[in-house]
């Protein structure tokens, strides 16, 4: 016999309170970085991996190694942070309690030290910057059958799209999973925008406001699962 599940005993139903808060503050940080590191020196939309594999084979194509070779060590390097993250947290499925604190740390670092290489007109900045967003990407790509991806859009809008699509046939959809993936863009979007408005006023000292933000948003998490795990020992 079938039964029907309530939908608030589904699991994507009982979404951890962090999850939401959390993906705008990740896709906001995305898009300010993406913005700051576009309107810089080389133009990079640095999470763009789509697009800067696609200019990699135009640049070998037309005979420009030297891009190509920049392009190569871009996607390289966003790669490096993926795998980084990977070995930490041992797992893309979003679960509160593993080691997101020490990635968001470790994120912070390399964009502090982007922000140093960029300041001298370093491409080595650009680097960095990749392998923080292949860090960030990765760190929870899953969650409740939902593909989450925190820096870059094409995925949530195809979501998005999917998900309006069933609306308009008037299938009834996920509403938690819709909300994750509107959140996802519109932290993106504030983020762009806020991050033109700082890079403006601030040139690469504005990537210095990421850092900071993920520090202490990635200490305050370190300590919370120190405290968490002390408790259950107890």
């Amino acid at each position: 016999m079938n039964k029907t599940i309530p939908e608030s005993a589904r699991p994507e139903a009982r979404l951890p309170q962090i999850l939401l808060p959390g993906a705008f503050f990740l896709s906001f940080t995305a898009g300010f970085i993406n913005v700051v590191s576009f309107l810089g020196l080389f133009h990079q939309a640095i999470s763009h991996t789509t697009g800067n594999v696609t200019r990699l084979a135009a640049s070998v194509a037309s005979g420009k190694y030297a891009e190509a070779q920049t392009l190569v060590l871009i996607v390289l390097c966003f790669m490096i942070g993926a795998s980084v993250s990977g070995y930490i947290t041992h797992d893309s499925q979003f679960k509160p309690g593993r080691r997101y604190g020490v990635l968001l740390m470790i994120e912070s670092a390399f964009i502090i030290s982007a922000a140093s290489l960029l300041l001298q007109n370093s491409v080595y900045g650009e680097y960095l910057l990749s392998m923080a967003c292949g860090l960030q990407n990765a760190m929870a790509t899953s969650y409740s059958g939902a593909v989450v991806r925190t820096t870059h859009m094409t995925g949530i809008i195809t979501d998005l799209g999917i998900l309006i699509g069933q609306m308009l046939r008037n299938r009834k959809v996920p509403l938690l999973r819709f909300s994750l993936f509107s959140i996802l863009l519109l932290g993106f979007l504030s983020g762009g925008s806020i991050g033109q408005v700082f890079f403006q006023r601030m040139g690469f000292f504005a990537l210095y406001a990421p850092a900071l933000w993920l520090f202490i948003a990635g200490l305050i998490y370190f300590l919370l699962r120190i405290f968490r795990w002390k408790a259950i020992a107890a």
